[in-house]
């Protein structure tokens, strides 16, 4: 999540950083780079609506 994303949820990275690690979990979030920094993740619902 970038600095200024985090800034308009009024949230620190960790909180942000485990909110993204939660949803990632759950699936509903799936990370794209494969990178530990500037990471871009895609909404899963999205993805597969053209699919159904």
């Amino acid at each position: 999540m970038s600095a200024g994303h985090r800034q308009r949820l009024e949230t620190t990275f960790p909180t942000a950083s485990s909110v993204v690690k939660l949803l990632e979990d759950l699936g509903i979030l799936a990370e794209l780079t494969g990178q530990k920094t500037n990471r871009v993740y895609s909404y899963l619902t999205y993805v597969e609506l053209p699919s159904r």
